[in-house]
C-alpha cells in the first residue's frame, strides 16, 4: 500500500482539502517504471496548485507533489533507461502521478538517473529551481562569459540556483532585494524577475537599453509594473518563461540534455543545498504552515 497526500478540493494552504491516506500501490505496464520517493519540496507552484491557481491543474482528487528525488523498486519488462536501485528524478513537464507519497510511478521517458556525485539534498530540488535558472541564463537570452545578470527575489531557491550557475559559467550575478534601490549607471543587460509588480520597475531602472526582462515567477501576486520609459526610451524588451512549456515543447531529448549538462557543472563544483526544514508526510499541515510563515529555506517532505 503507499500512503499520500491526496487533494480533494482547493482553498488555502492550511484550509484546502487535503488527506494523507492509503491508495493502491501502482503496478508498472511494460515501460513503466515505479519510484520509492526519497525528498519531495513544496515549491511555490505547489501552493498554486492547492488554491487552484496554477495554469496546469489535475483532476481531483490527486495526490500532490511536483517534484521530488526516488529510487527505483520496479521496472516494467521493456524498460531500459532505468534499472532497479537508481536515483531519479521526472523530467516530465506534468508529472502523471505527484510525489508527495511513498510511491510513485511514471514511464521510463520521465526519468533522469541522478549520478552518484549529486547528493540526495541537492536532486530534489533539481528538476524545478535548477532547471529553470540553468535554462534562464542559457536559453532564454543569449549571454557570453563576464556578462552581467541582474535578479530579484534573491532569498528564493531559483536565486540560489542563478547565482551557482552565473558562477559556474562566468557570468556575474547582482541582486536586487526589497530593500535596495535601483543601480545607478548599470550596463547590465538581462533581469530575472521572480516578484512582479513594483519590483520590475525598479529592476527596469537598473537596467541598460535595449535590456531584456524574463519574469518567471510572481512573488508579490501582483503584475509587472512596466512604465513608458522603458518601452519607449530604453526599449526594453519584457517576456516570460515557464519551465513545463518549455521541457513540453523541446521534448525529452532537449530535455535530457539539458540535465547533463547541468550534472557536468555540479561534478567540477558542488552546489551548496539551502537551509532547510523537512518534515514526515503525515505532518504536512505543519509543513504547510511552515512555508505560509515564511520560512526562508526549503520545506521538504522526507519519507
Amino acid at each position: 500500500m503507499t500512503m499520500a497526500l491526496v487533494h480533494y478540493g482547493y482553498g488555502g494552504a492550511l484550509s484546502a482539502d487535503i488527506r494523507y491516506e492509503p491508495i493502491a500501490r501502482p503496478t508498472p505496464d511494460q515501460t513503466d517504471v515505479v519510484v520509492e520517493v526519497l525528498e519531495s519540496p513544496i515549491n511555490p507552484s505547489d501552493i498554486n496548485v492547492i488554491e487552484g491557481r496554477y495554469v496546469f491543474q489535475p483532476s481531483l482528487p490527486a495526490v500532490l507533489g511536483r517534484e521530488g528525488v526516488g529510487r527505483v523498486i520496479a521496472v516494467g519488462a521493456s524498460v531500459t533507461r532505468c534499472r532497479l536501485g537508481d536515483r531519479v528524478i521526472s523530467i516530465a513537464p506534468h508529472h502523471r502521478n505527484g510525489f508527495w507519497a511513498t510511491h510513485t510511478i511514471a514511464d521510463e521517458t520521465d526519468w533522469w538517473v541522478v549520478p552518484d556525485f549529486i547528493p540526495t539534498e541537492v536532486a530534489t530540488h533539481l528538476a524545478i529551481n535548477g532547471l529553470t535558472a540553468y535554462l534562464l541564463l542559457t536559453d532564454c537570452v543569449a549571454l557570453m562569459p563576464g556578462d552581467f545578470v541582474l535578479q530579484n527575489a534573491p532569498r528564493s531557491s531559483v536565486a540560489a540556483w542563478v547565482r551557482y550557475f552565473a558562477t559556474a559559467l562566468g557570468l556575474n550575478c547582482v541582486e536586487l532585494d526589497r530593500d535596495s534601490g535601483a543601480i545607478p549607471g548599470s550596463a547590465i543587460r538581462v533581469g530575472l524577475n521572480a516578484v512582479g509588480g513594483d519590483a520590475v520597475a525598479l529592476m527596469s531602472q537598473s537596467l541598460t537599453v535595449g535590456a531584456t526582462i524574463v519574469t518567471y515567477g510572481a512573488l508579490s501576486k501582483m503584475p509587472p509594473k512596466i512604465s513608458n520609459t522603458a518601452l519607449i526610451f530604453k526599449e526594453q524588451v519584457f517576456r516570460g518563461f515557464l519551465r513545463s512549456r518549455w521541457v513540453e515543447t523541446r521534448g525529452v531529448e532537449r530535455t535530457l540534455d539539458a540535465f547533463n549538462q547541468m550534472a557536468t557543472l555540479l561534478e567540477s563544483r558542488p552546489f551548496m543545498a539551502p537551509d532547510r526544514q523537512t518534515f514526515a508526510l503525515p505532518d504536512f499541515r505543519e509543513a504547510l504552515a511552515c512555508v505560509g510563515a515564511g520560512y526562508r529555506g526549503k520545506v521538504v517532505f522526507r519519507l
